[in-house]
């Protein structure tokens, strides 16, 4: 889980290096728009509100990945204006930020995730043979039975202890084997 978070956290770094990347490009050519056209006396600022500043253009552009884009009518209709040319690089530049964050990083995202994932269930596979040998060896190591038999062996331990009234032993046998060995070496 630690591993496909970190991955998780990888994309999203890189996510965000490329929106801040991208609306830096995207307000650099919107910026142009003034000096290109300069508005005239009755016209609006020919540069979006979307785009005034760059903290607005890393929000729209992010936006933008969810698939809010309503900015798209505003620019249109200033292209039918005739100035076309800087938006045809601005719709460029967004096709390819869209593209790049929509395929490139989800397809990088699974392929991370696939990795990691298959790097987890093969040590699974390990520290499953791992547990199981500790079990193995446990079973063999003392007096422990199989589920059903367990029962029954206390129950006799009990019921042995209560009518021979052994007191200095322990009553569930308590005793490892190694206990059970170093009380021979000490005699």
């Amino acid at each position: 889980m630690k591993s496909m978070v970190e991955d998780l956290l990888q994309v999203m770094v890189m996510l965000s290096i490329m929106v801040f990347g991208f609306s830096i490009c995207i307000f650099v050519v919107m910026k142009q728009i003034r000096f290109l056209y300069p508005p005239g006396q009755d016209e609006d600022d020919p540069v979006p509100f979307e785009f005034q500043n760059l903290q607005q253009t890393v929000g729209t552009l992010f936006w933008a990945l969810f698939g809010y884009i309503d900015f798209i009518e505003i620019l249109r209709k200033q292209e039918e204006a005739g100035k076309a040319e800087i938006y045809t690089l601005f719709y460029l530049i967004f096709a390819v930020y869209l593209m790049l964050s929509a395929v490139l990083l989800l397809n990088m995202l699974i392929a991370m995730l696939t990795t990691t994932f298959e790097r987890i269930q093969h040590q699974s596979d390990v520290e499953w043979k791992f547990a199981r040998a500790l079990m193995y060896r446990g079973y063999m190591g003392g007096q422990s039975y199989p589920s059903p038999f367990n029962l029954i062996c206390h129950l006799m331990v009990i019921m042995f202890s209560r009518l021979f009234r052994c007191t200095n032993k322990p009553l569930l046998g308590d005793v490892r084997y190694s206990d059970k060995v170093d009380q021979y070496r000490e005699k």
